[in-house]
């Protein structure tokens, strides 16, 4: 296996799902029937070895509020952009790093790396370079609102 971690590969699976979920305009009924159908499309019975299910659950759950958590990414936004002509994949990183932020108590500037690693495998530099910058200025703003579970 490659030397990136479980939780990095969560992540990604996460921006994953988001990406779906925009994409068909429809989010799975529960986060529960989507993870049974993210193992059959990948095919792969050992995917718990791959990446931290319980943690890519849990961002699939915050993910949930998206609505709340675009428009937090809106209110940081330049004056005159709009998310929603933003790709779709810079739209997706952006929400499941700004749920991460508000709902895990992972550190965020190590938030903030995961997910311009990730950008930097589906986008060209400016749009990593803006994603890094509004996730910054989220990340001065943000107030926890869940707590990690044990």
């Amino acid at each position: 296996m490659s030397a990136i971690s479980v939780l990095s590969r969560a992540r990604l699976a996460a921006v994953q799902f988001c990406y779906q979920s925009l994409f068909t305009d429809d989010s799975p009924p529960n986060t529960g029937s989507f993870i049974k159908h993210f193992i059959e499309i990948n095919n792969d019975d050992e995917i718990e070895k791959k990446l931290d299910l319980s943690f890519f659950e849990r961002l699939v759950e915050h993910c949930e509020q998206k609505t709340e958590i675009e428009e937090i990414i809106q209110k940081n936004l330049i004056a005159g952009k709009n998310l929603d002509n933003a790709p779709m994949m810079m739209h997706c990183v952006l929400i499941v790093a700004v749920s991460e932020m508000l709902c895990e108590n992972t550190d965020i500037p190590i938030i903030i790396n995961e997910y311009i690693e990730i950008a930097k495998g589906f986008l060209d530099g400016s749009y990593v370079r803006f994603i890094n910058a509004i996730l910054d200025k989220i990340s001065k703003q943000i107030e926890r609102k869940c707590k990690k579970k044990a």
